[in-house]
C-alpha cells in the first residue's frame, strides 16, 4: 500500500524493451560521466508510429518536429531542440512532441521498485525542493489538459520509458509510477535515477 502523501499516476500504455539504457548497467555507481540522462517532461503531442500518413497534430503543425512527425519513423534520427525534444517510446510504438523538461534526474532524492499483485509494478519518486516545485508546476499544467497533454514522460537518454497520465497535481514531491510497465520497464527507470 502506498502512503497517502503518494499520489498515484498511471501508467499509460504498454512499455517494452530497456536497449536504450545500455549507458546503465552492473558497476554502475549513479551520476557521472556515463550516467543515464533523465527528465520528466510535458507531452505535447503523441501519434502511433507508422500511423501519422503524413498528417500531425495541430501542436505540431509549423514545428521544427513535423517533418520527422510526418514520417512517424522511430528509425529516423529524432530532432532536438533547447525547448523540446522529439522522442519514441521504448518500444517503437509511439512518437511524442516533448517539451521543455521541468525536472531532471539530479532533481530524485530516492527511488524504489515494488511489486504490487493487483496494480503491477511500481517505482515509487522522491524529489528534492527544486523537484518537488517543477513536478507541482508539471504536473498543475498536465491535470487541465487533454488527451495526450495531460500526460507526463519519463525520458531516459532520449528514448520515452514511461508516459503516465496526471490524475492530479502533485505538490508533495513523492509520485508512484504504477500500471503494467513491466519488471525491465520499471527497473530501468530506478536505474537511471539510481
Amino acid at each position: 500500500m502506498h502512503s497517502s502523501l503518494t499520489r498515484l499516476v498511471t501508467v499509460a500504455g504498454v512499455l517494452a524493451g530497456v536497449a536504450a539504457l545500455s549507458a546503465c548497467g552492473p558497476g554502475d555507481d549513479g551520476p557521472g560521466e556515463d550516467a543515464a540522462s533523465v527528465t520528466f517532461r510535458p507531452v505535447e503531442a503523441a501519434i502511433q508510429a507508422g500511423s501519422s500518413d503524413g498528417a500531425v497534430p495541430p501542436a505540431v503543425e509549423g514545428h521544427r518536429a513535423a517533418d520527422w512527425f510526418a514520417a512517424g519513423d522511430c528509425a529516423a534520427p529524432a530532432p532536438t531542440g533547447d525547448d523540446f525534444v522529439a522522442a519514441c517510446s521504448a518500444d517503437g510504438s509511439e512518437i511524442f512532441l516533448l517539451g521543455e523538461a521541468a525536472v531532471d534526474g539530479t532533481d530524485v532524492e530516492s527511488v524504489e521498485v515494488t511489486r504490487d499483485d493487483d496494480a503491477g509494478d511500481a517505482v515509487n519518486l522522491t524529489f528534492s525542493e527544486a523537484g518537488t516545485q517543477g513536478l507541482t508546476a508539471l504536473t498543475e499544467a498536465a491535470v487541465a489538459q487533454d488527451e495526450p497533454g495531460n500526460r507526463i514522460a519519463v525520458v531516459v537518454d532520449g528514448t520515452v520509458l514511461a508516459s503516465p497520465a496526471v490524475q492530479s497535481v502533485i505538490t508533495e514531491g513523492a509520485i508512484s509510477i504504477i500500471g503494467d510497465t513491466g519488471d525491465d520497464v520499471a527497473q530501468a527507470i530506478a536505474d537511471a535515477l539510481d
